[in-house]
Parts: C-alpha cells; sequence; structure tokens
C-alpha cells in the first residue's frame, strides 16, 4: 500500500531537515574525514568542510547524487519524487509543485535514470513513518 501524505512524518518541510534525513539514511555521502588530510570533517549548510588549519577542502552535500544538477532544495526533489511514486501525471505534478513541465520532467528523469535511485526514492518514503 502506498502512503498517503497524511500518513507520512513529512520531514521534508525544509531543506536542512531534509538534508539531515538524507545523510542519516545513506541517501547523501557522510564525509567523517577529509579526502585531502584525513582530518574530521564537519557539515556547514550544504557544505562537507576540512577541520584541518592549513587545509582549504570542501565538498557539497549533493556531490554526485540526483540533488548535483538542480536548483532546487532537496526536500522540492524528494516531493516530487513522492508525487512520482504516487503515479501522478507530470501535468498534475505541475500544478501541485508550481514548477514547469520542463523541470518536473528534468527531475523525474534523473530519478528513473537507474534502479538504484528508484530503490532510494522508495526507501525514503518509507522512511518517512
Amino acid at each position: 500500500m502506498f502512503l498517503t501524505s497524511d500518513s507520512l512524518n513529512f520531514n521534508f518541510i525544509d531543506e536542512e531537515s531534509c538534508i539531515e534525513d538524507l545523510i542519516n539514511n545513506e541517501v547523501l555521502y557522510k564525509h567523517p574525514k577529509c579526502v585531502k588530510c584525513r582530518k574530521a570533517t564537519y557539515r556547514y549548510k550544504k557544505i562537507w568542510k576540512c577541520k584541518g588549519k592549513n587545509c582549504n577542502w570542501s565538498i557539497s552535500v549533493y556531490n554526485e547524487s540526483i540533488f548535483t544538477s538542480s536548483k532546487l532544495t532537496a526536500n522540492r526533489i524528494v516531493y516530487i519524487g513522492y508525487l512520482w511514486l504516487a503515479k501522478c501525471p507530470n501535468n498534475s505534478i505541475q500544478l501541485i509543485t508550481g514548477h514547469s513541465l520542463a523541470t518536473i520532467s528534468s527531475i523525474i528523469g534523473n530519478i528513473t535514470v537507474g534502479a538504484k535511485t528508484v530503490q532510494m526514492f522508495c526507501a525514503l518514503i518509507y522512511l518517512c513513518l
């Protein structure tokens, strides 16, 4: 059975809580150590940064993910993915979200690129319980 939006614990109201959930559920990569100097890292907003004094290494939390190439926030992309999994047609998703058909098609195109990505969205919806 597919989850109704009323039954979701929608942690995707804001981008920060969405990023936290995506990291905690290993959808986005954690970077506990700098790839340059191997020191510990910390997350500042959407960037992983090295704690090393003389190291300026940083990387986007969205690196190598479906969120990389979009200007939309992660929570909006996840919401579009939820609507797509609910089998909403693109024009309905457009009406619900207010985004253009081109944007909707691009996001859904990124989601459907690989089976792993589809599984990720299914897991995200499950995690919203």
